[in-house]
C-alpha cells in the first residue's frame, strides 16, 4: 500500500480532494471561535445567522437546510457545544432556511422557512 501510495500521491491527492468536496456538498462545518459557513439559499448575498443560546442547557446539534431540500443534512456544531449564554455565527447566502437546534436531551427547537435578508438573523432560543 505504501507503494502504491508513493507512486501515485498526486492521484490520491486528488481523490481526497474530490471526496472532501463531495461529502462536505452544500454545507461547511463551522471554524474557529463560534462561526461557520453554509452556502445555499435563493436571494443571493452573504449574510450572518447568529444563533442566541438563552435556553440554559446546551445545545449540541444545529442543523441549518434551505427550505426547499428535504433533509436536514449535517450538523453544523460538529464537535462544538454551544454553552448557555453563547452565540454561534454562520456566514451564509442570503435566502429561506429551516433551521434546527437539540440540546443533550434531544429536544428540539425548529422554525420553518425563515427568511435570512442581507441584513443577517438572529435566531434566540429562550
Amino acid at each position: 500500500m505504501t507503494r502504491f501510495l508513493t507512486r501515485h500521491a498526486s492521484l490520491v491527492a486528488a481523490l481526497l480532494v474530490v471526496g472532501a468536496v463531495t461529502l462536505t456538498g452544500c454545507f461547511q462545518m463551522p471554524m474557529r471561535g463560534g462561526s461557520g459557513g453554509v452556502t445555499g439559499g435563493s436571494s443571493g448575498g452573504r449574510t450572518e445567522l447568529v444563533l442566541i443560546n438563552n435556553t440554559g442547557v446546551p445545545i449540541y446539534y444545529v442543523y441549518i437546510s434551505s427550505c426547499s431540500s428535504s433533509s436536514w443534512g449535517e450538523d453544523q456544531l460538529g464537535s462544538n457545544v454551544v454553552m448557555p449564554g453563547n452565540t454561534w455565527t454562520w456566514t451564509m447566502n442570503a435566502g429561506c432556511y429551516d433551521l434546527k437546534a437539540v440540546d443533550r436531551d434531544g429536544r428540539e427547537a425548529v422554525e420553518r422557512r425563515v427568511q435570512i435578508s442581507g441584513s443577517g438573523k438572529r435566531w434566540t432560543l429562550s
